[in-house]
């Protein structure tokens, strides 16, 4: 009897240790087979989880550019903005960025990303759009003599002014 209570209390002091190393953010546990592992979130390579030293391994030599400083945050404003501005730079549709090849690339540079939709690349589109017209009728209304613009718009299929 008197055994129990010693095997039971010994039990109860142990504690399971928290994941302290920064190894961590990079791997998520999973079970496998049975057994627990780890599952790097960039490449889905399984691990034993037992230790930190093989996981840091494979954060230096199969996915350096995850570990340490070289983890760059990911803002999405600016993100968006980017592929607006490369849909008005080389004339895009605005549905570019439904398209599965696109899509792909999106979600291989960072996989937690929201897909964007046509009518989110519209919008952006237009956003910069009314930005730089603003910061045009600024310039031009700071300019103390007249202006005169010509345009020749006769091969030009959509033109905003």
């Amino acid at each position: 009897m008197e055994n129990d209570d010693e095997d039971s209390s010994s039990v109860e002091s142990r504690t399971t240790r928290k994941n302290s190393s920064k190894v961590w953010n990079f791997f998520q546990k999973v079970i496998d087979d049975g057994k627990q592992k780890a599952k790097c979130k960039r490449c889905d390579q399984l691990y034993v989880s037992s230790g930190t030293t093989n996981l840091k391994r494979h954060l230096e030599s199969i996915c350096p550019f995850r570990s340490g400083e070289d983890v760059v945050e990911f803002d999405r404003y600016v993100f968006r903005e980017k592929v607006a501005k490369a849909t008005i730079r080389h004339n895009y549709p605005f549905n570019f960025v439904e398209h599965e090849g696109i899509r792909e690339v999106f979600s291989c540079l960072n996989p937690k990303a929201q897909h964007l939709s046509q009518n989110t690349s519209k919008s952006d589109v237009l956003m910069i759009y009314e930005r730089e017209k603003a910061k045009l009728r600024e310039m031009l209304e700071s300019v103390c003599s007249r202006t005169c613009l010509t345009s020749d718009v006769s091969g030009c299929e959509c033109l905003c002014v």
